[in-house]
């Protein structure tokens, strides 16, 4: 194993997911070459595309914290999903106007290209065919090998024995291999328990997969350091 940190203390909402979101190494939803989200733009580094998104940063926010009902999908490359809200953005559940009954959740699409105005969903206890007029945010999840900026995969990403390691940038891979290396770690009960490193899942943290994974997070700083 790698590295010649010992001890890592977890410093709970201080090292939180929100934490590595000021840059974005991702696939170019043009040409699939390494391409850097910086702000509000996309740029890649083999064909030159620019996407501009103005709300990009604050769509990458609300992503993060779970607020997703508050983005937007203007230049989102993502899945998108159809909510019911209030104008205050307050979300209702799908009900048929018939007999009150909740409705299947409606179906995410792949893209936010040629969105309907209107969905349909039929009830399957009466058959009656109801109409919605919803609106269209980002479908994202902490979890998705996606950035929450824009939508497009994540360039730093490898699947491995027992699921896919990704990382959004050199910043995000460089305070995860410090965790993974440590060999004793440690945080503070208040806020430990809620940081990113505490959440992340157990094959990651299990001793029995810290070399590969080392090993895997060293590649993805050369990879980007080469990169930029």
């Amino acid at each position: 194993m790698t590295g010649n940190i010992t001890r890592f203390e977890d410093r709970g909402k201080a090292r939180a997911l929100s934490s590595f979101t000021g840059e974005f190494l991702v696939r170019c939803p043009k040409c699939g070459a390494a391409a850097i989200i910086r702000g509000t733009r996309l740029t890649c580094t083999s064909c030159h595309a620019s996407i501009e998104a103005k709300d990009a940063p604050a769509r990458a926010s609300a992503l993060i914290g779970n607020f997703q009902t508050s983005a937007g999908v203007k230049n989102w490359l993502g899945n998108v999903k159809p909510v019911l809200e209030l104008k205050d953005g307050t979300p209702l559940r799908y009900t048929c106007s018939s007999c009150g009954k909740d409705l299947a959740a409606p179906a995410i699409r792949s893209n936010a290209a040629n969105l309907p105005r209107d969905i349909t969903l039929t009830c399957d206890g009466c058959g009656l065919d109801n109409s919605f007029t919803p609106v269209w945010h980002p479908a994202y999840s902490s979890h998705d090998v996606r950035d929450p900026a824009f939508g497009c995969e994540l360039f730093l990403q490898k699947t491995l024995r027992d699921g896919t390691l990704f990382v959004f940038n050199a910043k995000h891979a460089e305070a995860l291999l410090e965790y993974i290396s440590a060999g004793l770690r440690e945080f503070k009960a208040d806020q430990g328990r809620h940081s990113y490193f505490t959440n992340l899942p157990t094959w990651i943290k299990a001793a029995k997969n810290r070399d590969t994974i080392v090993k895997t997070l060293e590649g993805f700083i050369e990879e980007m350091n080469s990169i930029t």
